[in-house]
């Protein structure tokens, strides 16, 4: 569904946070290998670098993708030229949604719009955002690119990308362990193969 999304709006700029640090780095690089323009700014960088990649993405691009950890989605003004918004995982609190939401549509001369993508077993957080009054309509992509299997290939030939698989898929499992809306994000119920693959592992 991301790539899918993604490739429809390469012509725009998009800033998508992610659940981790560690998932931060994986997607970014995995979509690199996608042929997608993404780039990273996340406390695992130097300070330096985490700026250059922010200042890259905010001044001189006019399209292309900036992946951010949820937890540092305040270090930094949206910039205005942004179009979309794209929470990859519910973060923490409906408030911060709000607040990235809110940002991306009031610093632009153009208003910006923003994605929230929920699994069937993480439904029961949209409660907690109807309780805070965010407005929200399903959005439906009517055809989803088959990339599954070239997605499982990649992973298998690539060992570097596959270790950053790795740690970003423990690193989810313990974020979805802590998380705040504990009736939701019950790790018991979680279906891990199927987080798995999310991935790019089959098992």
């Amino acid at each position: 569904m991301l790539y899918t999304f993604l490739k429809r709006h390469a012509d725009q700029k998009i800033i998508i946070f992610f659940s981790t640090t560690k998932s931060t780095q994986y997607y970014a690089k995995l979509l690199q290998r996608l042929k997608f323009d993404a780039r990273a700014a996340h406390n695992g960088q130097s300070k330096s670098v985490f700026l250059s990649q922010y200042l890259e993405f905010s001044k001189q691009c006019s399209s292309g993708i900036l992946c951010v950890p949820d937890f540092q989605g305040n270090d930094f003004s949206i910039p205005p030229s942004c179009q979309w918004i794209i929470q990859f995982e519910p973060p923490g609190s409906p408030d911060e949604y709000i607040f990235r939401v809110g940002r991306v549509s009031s610093e632009s001369s153009v208003p910006g719009q923003a994605l929230l993508f929920v699994t069937p077993e993480q439904f029961g957080v949209l409660q907690y955002f109807k309780a805070a009054q965010v407005k929200f309509r399903e959005y439906e992509i009517a055809k989803i690119s088959q990339v599954q299997k070239d997605y499982v290939s990649l992973i298998r030939k690539d060992d570097k990308l596959r270790k950053f698989a790795r740690e970003a898929y423990h690193a989810y499992l313990l974020a979805y362990a802590s998380h705040e809306f504990r009736d939701v994000y019950n790790i018991h119920d979680l279906d891990q193969e199927k987080v798995a693959l999310t991935f790019g592992f089959t098992k």
